[in-house]
C-alpha cells in the first residue's frame, strides 16, 4: 500500500485532496509546485491541528536554511517570533524569496546572514551566528532552528549556542522540525507526523553551570568572602544605582538584573523612585556593598547624592553613562563606561560589568581612592 491509500493524512485532520496534489507534484519532480502547496495549504492545516504552545515567548528565531525551506517557514509559523534571522549559503540563497513570502513575517522583521561553508571556511558559520545575535540583546529569548543544512553545520551551531548561553548570557534554545513517519518513496516526512521539537539548552543550564560553579567557587557564591582593611573577612556584595525615571537606564538595569540572577551575583538594585524618603534604606545598601555600579546617564541629583556617599566610604565604584560629554568635569573620565540605546551596546556593557564583578577585589589600602575609585 502506498502513502495515499493508507489514508493517514485524513486521519490526522489534513486535507487529503491537498496531500494528493503535493504527492503528485513530488512524483513528477516538480518540487517548486510541491513546496507552494505545502506552504499555502498543508502548513495551515498542520498549525490548526497541532497548535504549538511553547513555555516561553521567543523574541528571535535564528534558522539555518538548507534545501528544505519548508522547515524554516513551518517553524516561524509555529513560534511566531518577533524577528526572524535566516542563515544561508550561496547554494540555498534562491530559497530566500519563498521564506520571506510564506513565513508571514513583515519584511522589516526578517534579517538574512550569508556564510560560506567548506574545508576552507569551517569557522564562517560562527561569524554568521555572531552577526545574527547582534539583532538581539542578552535579556531576550532566542531559539535556534537547525532542521536544514548539513549535519556539521547543525553541530557547529549547537556547540556555539551552548557556549554563548554560558559565557555571553544569551538565552538560546534549540529546535528542529521532527517527524514520526518517513515516506521513503517520496524521500519526505509524512506531513501529518511533523511536530516542533524544542530542546532547552541542557548543557548551559545544568552540567556546565555546575562545573562553572566549581571553577568560580569562592567568587560567585551568594556570599563571597574577601580580605579587606585589617585582613578581616567580609561578605562581598554589589550595588547597582540608577534612576527609574529614565526608561533606557531602567532597561539597562533590567539587563543587568538578569545577568546577576543567572550568575548568582549578590546584587541589590537601588533606583531613585523606590528610595525617595527612605535615606536609611539606600544608606544601608551602600554601607553593605563592596562594589558599586552607578548609571549617571540622566544626571539625576539623587543618583549623584548616592554616588557621593559611596565615594566617601571608599567603595569600589564604576560609572556608566550614555552621555559622557555632559558629565561634570570633576569626574575622572577613566572610570566611565559608555553605552548606547541599542541591544548590542547594552549586551557588551552587561558582559563587561559581569566580568568585572567576578574579578577578585583588591585589598583596600591607604592609597585607595582619591576622587573616584579606579574601575574594577
Amino acid at each position: 500500500m502506498n502513502y495515499l491509500s493508507e489514508a493517514q493524512a485524513s486521519v490526522a485532520g489534513l486535507d487529503s485532496r491537498q496531500i494528493r496534489r503535493w504527492v503528485n507534484y513530488i512524483r513528477k519532480n516538480n518540487q517548486n509546485e510541491a513546496r507552494k502547496i505545502f506552504y499555502s495549504k498543508i502548513i495551515p492545516d498542520i498549525i490548526n491541528n497541532r497548535p504549538v504552545t511553547p513555555q516561553k515567548k521567543y523574541n528571535g528565531l535564528i534558522s539555518l536554511l538548507g534545501f528544505t525551506p519548508e522547515a524554516v517557514v513551518l517553524t516561524t509559523k509555529m513560534l511566531r517570533p518577533q524577528k526572524l534571522v535566516v542563515l544561508y549559503t550561496a547554494e540555498t540563497e534562491h530559497f530566500l524569496p519563498e521564506v520571506r513570502k510564506y513565513s508571514g513575517m513583515p519584511r522589516e522583521r526578517v534579517v538574512t546572514v550569508k556564510f560560506k561553508h567548506g574545508k576552507e571556511y569551517k569557522s564562517d558559520i560562527f561569524r554568521a551566528l555572531t552577526e545574527a545575535l547582534k539583532c538581539f540583546n542578552t535579556v531576550q529569548n532566542i531559539i535556534l532552528e537547525i532542521t536544514g543544512g548539513k549535519k556539521m553545520m547543525s553541530v557547529q551551531l549547537s556547540i556555539a549556542a551552548a557556549i554563548l548561553d554560558i559565557y555571553r548570557e544569551y538565552s538560546i534554545d534549540i529546535c528542529q522540525i521532527a517527524y514520526t513517519k518517513y515516506l521513503s518513496e517520496l524521500r519526505k516526512p509524512a506531513p501529518e507526523s511533523l511536530y516542533l521539537d524544542i530542546i532547552e539548552n541542557p548543557i548551559g543550564r545544568t552540567f556546565v553551570n555546575e562545573s562553572k560553579k566549581k571553577v568560580l567557587e569562592g567568587i560567585t557564591k551568594k556570599e563571597i568572602t574577601k580580605k579587606s582593611v585589617g585582613q578581616t573577612e567580609l561578605s562581598e556584595k554589589f550595588l547597582y544605582i540608577y534612576s527609574e525615571k529614565d526608561l533606557i537606564s531602567t532597561n539597562m538595569a533590567n539587563a543587568m538584573k538578569r545577568t546577576a540572577e543567572k550568575n548568582d551575583l549578590p546584587m541589590v538594585f537601588s533606583d531613585v523612585l523606590n528610595c525617595q524618603g527612605k535615606p536609611d534604606l539606600y544608606i544601608n545598601h551602600i554601607n553593605s556593598s563592596t562594589k558599586v555600579v552607578v548609571d549617571v546617564s540622566n544626571l539625576d541629583p539623587m543618583v549623584f547624592y548616592k554616588l557621593g556617599i559611596a565615594q566617601n566610604q571608599a567603595k569600589k565604584v564604576v560609572l556608566i553613562t550614555r552621555n559622557k560629554n555632559k558629565l561634570p568635569s570633576y569626574l575622572s573620565m577613566d572610570t566611565i563606561h559608555t553605552y548606547f540605546n541599542n541591544p548590542s551596546s547594552m549586551a557588551k556593557l552587561v558582559n563587561d560589568l559581569r566580568d568585572a564583578l567576578l574579578r577578585p577585589m583588591a585589598t583596600v589600602s591607604d592609597e585607595t581612592v582619591k576622587g573616584l575609585s579606579p574601575a574594577f
